[in-house]
């Protein structure tokens, strides 16, 4: 570490350390945006030929500007999921989350911390050697509690097309964190999964996993939206249906 910002116990052992070495700044909490979701149509897919296919759920559409975004999702009293991520110029971003209900969904947007405007005007600041900014300790860091993944009906990591009609509950179990108030998930890999054509280009059967969070705690469900005449008749492939996540701390935001 040739700059930095390093803490030191009393028996010489470092027990804190803050710099860049990748030459990248620390992530940290830019902005934070609760919206409620609502019933309405959305694209779930197109197919190679240009034919086009929706379905339709809970939904809502959020708009941010960030450089590097880590992105967590917090619902506490429903289930959501990330759906589509779309870039736009100077850095803009729109992002549709999904969900079983119309109910408040919360992204908690972190960046690079030089990419976040209107710096701390008091406090801790490091520096990597050029200069740059690599840590305001006043903006929250992104700290991450842990991990999941599963399948709902295969092993997960399983690959291959299966036909066997797979089916399966729609709750998935739950993992608990050792965070002080609340958690939430980012980097979300979702089951997707189609359930045919049998509701028309405009009500698709999808199969999708959400997640719930309440406190330390996030429970998976999968959730069919549009059709759901073939909900426990999947057809396509095992690793379709596999869903992880990163679970990061985001007590006392």
């Amino acid at each position: 570490m040739t700059a930095g910002f390093q803490v030191f116990a009393q028996d010489g052992s470092n027990v804190a350390q803050i710099d860049s070495v990748a030459g990248l700044g620390n992530i940290q909490l830019r902005q934070k945006i609760t919206q409620t979701m609502s019933f309405s149509g959305f694209l779930v897919y197109n197919i190679a030929g240009g034919s086009t296919y929706s379905s339709q759920g809970n939904q809502t559409t959020f708009s941010f500007t960030a450089v590097n975004p880590l992105v967590v999702f917090e619902c506490p009293t429903g289930y959501a999921a990330p759906m589509t991520w779309t870039p736009g110029s100077n850095n803009s971003w729109t992002l549709l989350v999904v969900g079983d209900s119309s109910v408040p969904v919360t992204i908690y947007v972190f960046d690079q911390v030089s990419a976040i405007s209107a710096p701390s005007s008091f406090g801790l600041q490091v520096f990597d050697a050029s200069g740059a900014l690599i840590a305001d300790v006043v903006k929250p860091f992104a700290r991450v509690a842990g991990f999941a993944q599963g399948n709902p009906k295969y092993a997960y990591g399983s690959t291959g097309f299966t036909s066997d009609s797979g089916t399966w509950s729609e709750p998935q179990g739950s993992s608990a964190f050792a965070v002080s108030q609340r958690v939430g998930f980012a980097c979300v890999q979702p089951a997707f999964g189609t359930g045919g054509t049998s509701g028309g280009a405009s009500n698709a059967g999808v199969v999708f996993s959400l997640f719930n969070t309440s406190g330390g705690t996030i429970t998976t469900h999968i959730h069919m939206f549009g059709d759901t005449s073939n909900f426990n008749n999947y057809v396509g492939y095992k690793e379709a249906v596999s869903w992880s996540y990163m679970a990061v701390d985001i007590s006392f935001l």
